[in-house]
């Protein structure tokens, strides 16, 4: 994704754009049109070279519907593309979607190593893939609170304080959730805003106090069972934390699996940040779309792991 201020003339050929888009930079992302066609478009000067192509593996794409099954559509991701290309957010939303790509690879490594049991001992692969999905859902958090503090400075709504750069700095107070009343009173927020803080730093304390574990205790889970299942100890205590087990999945000896926690953990943290755009939608004024029509999809090639989640976590629960 790459952001371009051009003569109007030329912004105009991009013909996924408003012709209102009110100073906006624009997103200058791969489309398809009303034939099917993959467009792309290169900056050549102040001009614009419009190729087609057949595939598009990697990436951001405009069109009015998913054009494959294995897309996904993330509410936030299409709001700030809709609503906020400000230059200071460009390169927050790029490494927003290389992590949301990766958590998606990440699960297809998973599943990989699991078929390949036999051939190595993979325990050590997947628990450093499990603590990875850990750390790259924590950073998200940061990363996230980093785009809401730069939309909250462009709103009109009389502030209280800065908002900080860590999302711990806004949702905790020695490591306890603070009150959607504390919050709403500390920085001026509205008061849904401040709910979704509230409510959202539930999940947040426990992500952040498995990072935590890992990083300043060594504390990591290193039972790991193999055959015939990928599973772990139900009474491993960060896991069983997240309250996402149902016992009637279990295996002799109180084995779980292991995967309605990695992706229990990837879609708290999704839906964190599309709850956000539910907590301000009908309370602060954005311009209009400035792809009217048209949904921002994602696609990677193992991103159908993501619209799995839920399923993964309530009915395909073992590798």
């Amino acid at each position: 994704m790459n952001k371009f201020d051009l003569p109007t003339e030329e912004a105009n050929k991009l013909f996924y754009l408003s012709r209102n888009r009110e100073g906006r930079h624009i997103p200058l992302l791969p489309a398809f049109d009303d034939n099917g066609n993959l467009n792309f478009w290169r900056p050549i000067g102040d001009k614009l070279l419009n190729f087609k192509s057949t595939e598009l593996i990697e990436g951001e794409y405009f069109s009015k519907m998913k054009m494959e099954n294995g897309d996904m559509l993330i509410p936030f991701i299409n709001f700030l593309y809709q609503k906020v290309t400000t230059s200071d957010t460009f390169w927050m939303y790029n490494a927003l979607l290389n992590d949301l790509f990766n958590l998606a690879s990440s699960l297809e490594k998973i599943k990989l190593l699991y078929l390949k049991r036999n051939e190595y001992d993979i325990r050590r692969f997947v628990i450093t893939e499990i603590e990875y999905i850990f750390y790259a859902c924590r950073s998200i958090y940061d990363l996230v609170q980093n785009i809401i503090r730069s939309i909250w400075k462009f709103t009109d709504i009389p502030k209280g304080k800065q908002l900080p750069r860590s999302f711990a700095d806004m949702t905790l107070k020695n490591e306890v959730p603070l009150s959607a009343k504390d919050i709403k009173e500390k920085y001026g927020l509205t008061e849904r805003l401040a709910l979704f803080y509230s409510e959202e730093a539930q999940f947040f304390a426990k992500l952040r106090n498995f990072r935590n574990q890992i990083d300043h205790y060594g504390k990591t889970n290193e039972i790991i069972f193999l055959n015939p299942n990928l599973g772990t100890l139900s009474n491993f205590s960060p896991f069983k934390e997240f309250n996402v087990w149902n016992k009637k999945t279990f295996l002799p000896n109180n084995i779980a699996p292991i995967k309605p926690i990695v992706c229990h953990i990837i879609k708290k943290t999704i839906d964190t940040m599309n709850n956000f755009v539910g907590s301000i939608r009908d309370d602060i004024k954005f311009p209009n779309d400035i792809a009217p029509n048209y949904i921002v999809f994602l696609r990677s090639p193992y991103s159908n792991n993501i619209n799995r989640l839920e399923e993964c976590i309530e009915v395909d629960v073992w590798y």
